[in-house]
């Protein structure tokens, strides 16, 4: 099957069911990273809600990978993370009991719905920022230091990948 390119407002929502992420009301701002609201995040990413550029909607595809649109998207999943900083609950999602760095990659990459997606590189690439580059041998995701750097920096770094922007 063909993959379509996410739209900015289900990439944003994804995120924030598959973290359990929220936003704060009245005015749905993301509390982290740049503290902007939820309406800011899409309209920068190229979609207004019920703001549609004609009367046929919105681009699709490939229109959503503007270089603007993407740092837009990747500036949404910094500010997804920094939210969850407080209130990250790792145990919903993954089993913090893992300490194999190629095991982890796994959990991450299917809590996010895209093991099937990643590329051996780009495993690879997610294993060797847990490890400094294979200076570390396991991870202990009871530590707080490491889960709140390491295991909240690869769930950005996996957010932002070309695997979590397609369907």
């Amino acid at each position: 099957t063909r993959k379509a390119v996410k739209w900015p407002v289900d990439y944003f929502v994804t995120m924030l069911r598959l973290t359990g992420a929220s936003l704060r009301t009245p005015h749905r701002i993301v509390v982290g990273g740049s503290y902007s609201d939820a309406h800011s995040h899409l309209a920068l990413a190229g979609q207004s809600l019920l703001e549609p550029p004609s009367v046929f909607g919105w681009d699709w595809d490939t229109a959503w990978l503007a270089s603007s649109m993407l740092l837009a998207r990747y500036r949404m999943a910094r500010d997804v993370i920094a939210a969850l900083a407080g209130g990250f609950r790792p145990k919903k999602l993954i089993d913090t009991s893992l300490t194999d760095p190629g095991a982890i990659v796994d959990a991450v990459a299917r809590s996010l719905g895209v093991d099937d997606q990643v590329s051996a590189a780009d495993r690879q690439a997610y294993i060797d920022y847990l490890t400094d580059d294979g200076a570390l041998l396991t991870i202990d995701l009871k530590d707080k230091d490491v889960l709140s750097t390491k295991l909240h920096g690869l769930y950005g770094l996996v957010m932002q990948s070309p695997a979590f922007l397609l369907h």
